[in-house]
């Protein structure tokens, strides 16, 4: 179930009816990307998906993109932990299991695709026949996950009615009271899907970029030490890959959207007045700088605790 009425305790009924609305416009959104047409995305040798996750591929890649195997809104909102004035709503989409191969985490291949489908999604969203999405009803952009430009995300801003407490005329516009929510779309991926122990932080995954940066490290160490050449490229050439734990955790964190928010909803069952704490723990952190944002434009990202905080 995609709306907060699945987790029991923390949320009464006045609050179900209060966020009756936003509660219906998720589920319409949650059908509409899975009844989203198959379709293919050419990832382009040196080219760039959304002008800042370059494609690795040497050849031209077809990417057959399918709709999500599985929409799930995750975070404070269905946790009940949202405090203003930071209020979205996180959705993520699961890449189907048949989308990926084993060895996509390597070398920006995971990246590349998973920028594809935000591209894809947002792209069918716009055009979707409705016309909730368009440009009249809601805006839709690209934000980046944590800031980070090698992983963007899809932020989708519904319009609101200028007055009144019902929503408005318009196709898709939510009550005024919603004017600060915004919704956000980060690709997953499941567990299963890539082997972990490969994506230890002590492994290299991204080997033909960090190797050609060692090899020309090691080169230049070498020479200033006035080595000899034979003996400078025997050690160049046997010299081990760099490890790359950022770029490592940048495909890691993709995995960790449902078990999150399983181990801290089941947390929230058996302490209920755990919810608030967690809204007040959140407003404390932000008030002293210490809650992070997902968009360097905007101060209403959500911090690094995810779901929990």
């Amino acid at each position: 179930e995609v709306t907060p009425a699945a987790i029991p305790g923390p949320a009464d009924e006045q609050d179900r009816k209060i966020s009756a609305p936003l509660d219906k416009y998720l589920r319409d959104l949650k059908e509409d990307i899975e009844g989203m047409e198959p379709s293919t995305y050419v990832l382009k040798p040196r080219s760039m998906v959304l002008d800042t996750v370059p494609v690795p591929f040497t050849k031209p890649f077809t990417f057959n993109i399918k709709s999500p195997s599985r929409v799930t809104v995750v975070g404070s909102y269905l946790l009940r932990t949202v405090s203003k004035p930071i209020t979205n709503v996180d959705i993520a989409l699961e890449f189907p299991s048949d989308s990926l191969l084993n060895k996509d985490y390597l070398n920006f291949r995971y990246l590349s695709k998973r920028a594809a489908l935000v591209e894809t999604v947002m792209r069918s969203l716009k055009k979707h026949p409705s016309k909730k999405y368009s440009t009249k009803n809601a805006k839709i952009e690209v934000g980046y996950f944590m800031q980070d430009r090698l992983k963007p995300i899809i932020i989708l801003r519904p319009k609101t009615a200028v007055s009144g407490s019902t929503g408005g005329k318009l196709a898709g516009q939510l009550p005024k009271r919603f004017a600060r929510f915004e919704i956000r779309i980060f690709p997953s991926i499941a567990l299963s899907i890539f082997p972990l122990r490969k994506l230890l932080p002590p492994r290299n995954c991204a080997r033909s970029y960090v190797a050609a940066a060692a090899l020309k490290n090691n080169n230049k160490n070498k020479m200033m030490m006035n080595t000899s050449s034979s003996s400078s490229s025997s050690s160049s050439s046997s010299s081990p890959l760099l490890a790359t734990p950022l770029y490592n955790q940048r495909v890691l964190e993709d995995t960790g959207f449902i078990t999150q928010l399983r181990l801290v909803h089941n947390t929230i069952k058996g302490a209920s007045a755990l919810a608030k704490t967690l809204q007040l723990l959140r407003v404390w952190a932000r008030q002293r700088g210490m809650y992070c944002c997902f968009n360097k434009q905007s101060d209403r990202g959500g911090g690094g605790g995810g779901g929990g905080l």
